[in-house]
């Protein structure tokens, strides 16, 4: 979500102070039509890629999308050329716009598939969204303020006042364009891959996860599953195994 409310938010900000007129000028139909497929692209490509998104799964698509904005900002170092800027804009819209619904997919999956472990009368789908929503409306208001915060320490209220940008400004702007999704991508990455393996493993252990959902930039993640994950990645995965297992042993078993 911070991703995606920065998106919408500077995305006039980050044209004008990194691209040159002469590319996009202002007001220009070629402005407009950029804008239009930052904002549309990816909903339509989300559309036409239904078959591939039903093959390898949402998880799969998401997945891939934060390995994507990972290695998509490494374009930095190319990021003088303004075409090369654009087409980042363009992978990074795509990534956050395009995979991000998927999200609520998962979320949904998880809420199906708990109700059949626990044979639940009702599902817990208000105690999952509401937990979500807890994180992401709080994320929607403070990623403008920590970008602003941030651009304000390079005279971004003079330049808005003058429209004459500093090269330190241009240079700030250049780095939360590109260090954002190279930052929160990766966390992604880690925090969904962890969670899934703890998903995994607690599938063949045949455990509960935990309901106490949490949501970092739109990653839900299971408390005890992390932690069941992360130990995973350390231990053997047959000791790991044996391990629970044996804990789980005793009087209400038998």
């Amino acid at each position: 979500m911070f991703r995606s409310v920065t998106h919408m938010n500077f995305a006039s900000t980050v044209t004008e102070l990194l691209i040159p007129q002469e590319v996009l000028p202002k007001g220009s139909l070629r402005l407009s039509m950029f804008y239009g497929l930052l904002t549309l692209g990816p909903q339509i490509l989300l559309i036409l890629n239904e078959r591939m998104i039903f093959r390898y799964g949402a998880h799969g698509i998401l997945s891939l999308s934060y390995l994507l904005s990972v290695l998509s900002s490494f374009i930095y170092i190319l990021s003088s050329n303004a075409y090369i800027t654009m087409m980042f804009m363009l992978i990074d819209s795509i990534t956050v716009h395009s995979a991000g619904p998927l999200f609520n997919i998962i979320i949904s999956d998880f809420i199906d598939d708990d109700a059949k472990r626990n044979t639940r009368r009702s599902p817990i789908s208000s105690l999952v969204f509401s937990l979500n929503a807890l994180f992401v409306k709080p994320a929607q208001s403070i990623a403008p303020v920590i970008v602003v915060l941030i651009l304000n320490n390079y005279n971004y209220q003079e330049y808005l006042t003058s429209k004459v940008p500093s090269n330190d400004l241009v240079n700030a702007m250049r780095d939360v364009l590109f260090g954002i999704p190279l930052i929160l991508g990766a966390l992604q990455y880690l925090i969904f891959n962890m969670l899934l393996l703890a998903t995994v493993v607690a599938d063949q252990l045949r455990s509960t996860i935990p309901c106490s959902l949490l949501s970092f930039s739109m990653i839900p993640f299971a408390t005890v599953s992390m932690s069941i994950g992360g130990i995973s990645w350390f231990l053997p995965r047959k000791a790991f195994q044996l391990r629970v297992h044996n804990q789980l042993k005793g009087p209400s078993f038998n």
